[in-house]
């Protein structure tokens, strides 16, 4: 009998959306892979130019592919490349049970959470990625992929977020 998989649980979404919020509440303890700090080994001159990202995103991949993780993971993601993601979770299912949740709130509530969390950004670049047609860029993906995923509502409250959450997990 092949031993059980460990689940890989992706949250997506544009900055400020609450995913940080919400996966440090629920995930204690949980290993978490951010693609963030693979973005941020990308810096040139104080910016992260956006053609890097995709080199991030593949080194990201890269750990995932050959981690050999003791328990569940958790994955965090911006909305960058849609079709990149589609197709290395898809490769992933391989090894995890994966559940991924695309976090969708209206720009103007991304825009102030991510203004007001006191870290510092560059503007254009948030005003940018927040521009982006998200979740409908990936749902596309990942409908052709067959892929399964969960659409969340991140303007409800953290705890009603968490309830859905823990119902889809479990």
């Amino acid at each position: 009998m092949a031993p059980q998989k460990n689940k890989l649980i992706v949250f997506i979404g544009k900055p400020g959306v609450g995913k940080s919020t919400l996966i440090s509440s629920f995930f204690s303890g949980a290993e978490i892979v951010d693609v963030m700090p693979y973005v941020k080994k990308h810096k040139k001159k104080g910016k992260i130019p956006e053609a890097e990202t995709i080199h991030a995103y593949r080194e990201m991949y890269e750990y995932l592919n050959n981690s050999r993780p003791g328990g569940n993971l958790v994955l965090e993601l911006g909305t960058n490349h849609p079709e990149l993601n589609a197709n290395e979770l898809k490769r992933l299912k391989e090894k995890f049970i994966l559940k991924i949740f695309l976090c969708d709130a209206p720009k103007h509530v991304c825009r102030e959470r991510a203004e007001n969390r006191g870290r510092k950004f560059d503007k254009k670049a948030l005003l940018l990625r927040l521009e982006r047609d998200f979740p409908n860029s990936h749902t596309g993906f990942f409908g052709e992929k067959g892929m399964k995923f969960h659409v969340l509502d991140m303007t409800r409250s953290l705890k009603e977020i968490k309830s859905k959450v823990s119902e889809l997990l479990y």
